[in-house]
């Protein structure tokens, strides 16, 4: 049980999908794989994060998936959205729970934010500028639409998903939390923000 932001109880049930595809070409290494100050990886920690919210299964599109979690296969080369059709070809009655591995300064407190939008509004929400993380609240029809822009070989953009679902923003103060770490000096920025 849930309490949204309205104050009522709600019995809402999600799935969690660390998004961990993707060649890190740029940060010249697995960055799904580095390790954070806490001895865990960053996939680990994504992982625990999406649990401590409540997400009742931890998808992962990672070959190197922790026991625990459930393996997602993607498109190779097609972008995050075919990580999220397969988590949604997985899991298609649950609303899902979306996370990129490379946000180490994500918090708990803003995943929870999204968790009780989305079941107080019945939609499917994302913070304000950023397409990611985000809650999708329609599975079905999120899979159907991401189906359709990796059949039709257009770049499958997570905003054209969020525009059919008619996704609705919501607004974070805490902007550090969204720092991506891509390459190696986006790494070492934030691991200095979690030392510190």
């Amino acid at each position: 049980m849930i309490q949204t932001s309205t104050g009522q109880q709600a019995d809402f049930k999600f799935n969690g999908l660390v998004l961990a595809g993707g060649r890190s070409s740029r940060m010249g290494q697995d960055k799904a794989l580095l390790l954070l100050p806490n001895g865990n990886s960053q996939m680990k920690n994504a992982a625990q994060l999406l649990s401590s919210v409540g997400a009742e299964q931890v998808l992962i599109n990672h070959n190197d998936a922790p026991q625990g979690t459930g393996f997602i296969e993607d498109y190779p080369g097609r972008g995050p959205v075919s990580g999220i059709q397969g988590a949604l070809k997985h899991s298609a009655d649950n609303p899902l729970l979306i996370l990129p591995v490379d946000m180490p300064l994500m918090t708990a407190d803003l995943l929870q934010l999204l968790v009780l939008e989305a079941a107080s509004r019945q939609a499917s929400v994302y913070f304000t500028e950023q397409c990611l993380p985000l809650l999708i609240y329609q599975p079905q029809q999120a899979f159907n639409c991401a189906t359709e822009l990796l059949r039709s070989g257009e770049n499958p953009s997570i905003w054209r998903v969020l525009r059919a679902l008619e996704a609705e923003s919501i607004e974070s103060n805490y902007q550090i939390a969204f720092h991506n770490a891509n390459n190696p000096a986006q790494w070492q920025e934030c691991l200095q923000t979690l030392k510190s």
